[in-house]
């Protein structure tokens, strides 16, 4: 199970209560290359990319930026949100509140697959279901 730090739900709103403050233009894309894209060729891939990006993103709330908030780091936050977006598809969202959305559903689902455990990589579920 993921580990959980007694601070986890302050955390959690610091996050909304950031998200929902940036600006749609801080929301820049960083990877080893700017155009590079987060790798979504299967659900698992998707899966992993969005709990490793939202983790980093906490990591940064719930360290540094918990104890010493500044706008460095607030940008730095805002730079790594935008591989998480990639990994939803708003595409039924209104364009207008697309990133405000975004935001939002990514700390609900991200609060909620902490809950879960993943089954190991390599393990076959359906065959476990499906008897």
């Amino acid at each position: 199970m993921r580990s959980r730090n007694p601070v986890y739900r302050s955390i959690t709103s610091l996050l909304l209560l950031t998200l929902s403050c940036l600006p749609a233009m801080a929301v820049q894309i960083t990877a080893s290359h700017p155009l590079e894209s987060v790798v979504t060729s299967s659900p698992r891939a998707t899966l992993q990319n969005f709990l490793n990006h939202t983790d980093a993103v906490f990591e940064l709330l719930g360290g540094e930026y918990w104890h010493h908030p500044s706008r460095q780091l607030y940008e730095q936050i805002a730079a790594q949100v935008g591989p998480v977006l990639q990994t939803l598809d708003l595409s039924n969202a209104p364009p207008a509140t697309r990133i405000e959305i975004g935001y939002d559903s990514a700390a609900f689902l991200y609060t909620v697959l902490n809950r879960i455990q993943l089954p190991p990589r390599g393990t076959d579920t359906r065959r476990r279901c499906f008897r």
